[in-house]
């Protein structure tokens, strides 16, 4: 349970990072390359933790 607990954590501040990326990217910084980078890197942690749930947890 407490694995379980943990990567909601993970997923969850993943979450806040890529809004306050995209929040910055909306108001034009000049680092938009580099978010979009950041962004495409978040999600593919995602799709690797969520990978690693489903293959735990079934």
């Amino acid at each position: 349970m407490k694995k379980i607990i943990f990567v909601q954590t993970i997923s969850i501040l993943l979450i806040l990072i890529l809004l306050i990326l995209s929040l910055i990217n909306i108001f034009k910084v000049p680092y938009s390359k580099f978010v979009s980078v950041l962004l495409v890197i978040a999600g593919v942690m995602m799709g690797i933790v969520a990978l690693l749930i489903d293959k735990r947890y079934k």
